[in-house]
């Protein structure tokens, strides 16, 4: 199973967002921006050799790792999630069945494949935490940020 970000981009339009010798902090950068253009990275979410996301699709990384918490949470629980982003009508749905097996099916897909509960929710737990760490360690201020929160997994 794969889930990565790659090529993300942290030189936001300073006029727009913030830049690191003259503009706001990354504490300030709104909920808005974060969910509709900051940090666009290319994502892919492949399992069982399908891919359900990219390969390389370009969203606001912290959208869809926001998501992908939201995901872990509810997938820890027994409940179903989605993983999606702003802008998109494209859906990856995750539905846990047989205790131990999560189904995955996604918008546009014909494909539904089950893959293990345990390795799916290590997958997006990893994926949510490395992009935490990369916007904590790129972008100045941004673990103060208020939207930080959504990151919990």
């Amino acid at each position: 199973m794969l889930l990565s970000a790659e090529e993300i981009s942290f030189a936001v339009d300073p006029q727009r967002l913030w830049d690191k010798e003259h503009r706001t902090s990354g504490a300030e950068i709104t909920e808005t921006d974060l969910h509709y253009t900051a940090f666009p990275a290319a994502v892919t979410f492949t399992a069982d050799a399908v891919p359900f996301v990219g390969p390389r699709r370009q969203v606001p990384l912290f959208d869809f790792l926001a998501c992908a918490a939201r995901a872990v949470r509810a997938l820890r629980h027994g409940e179903a999630a989605t993983l999606s982003y702003t802008e998109s009508s494209d859906r990856v749905h995750l539905r846990p069945v047989d205790g131990d097996r999560v189904e995955i099916s996604a918008t546009g897909h014909r494909l539904v494949i089950n893959v293990d509960r345990v390795e799916l929710l290590e997958t997006l737990t990893a994926f949510v935490q490395d992009g935490r760490a990369q916007l904590v360690d790129n972008v100045p201020g941004f673990r103060s940020n208020p939207q930080i929160g959504k990151l919990a997994v």
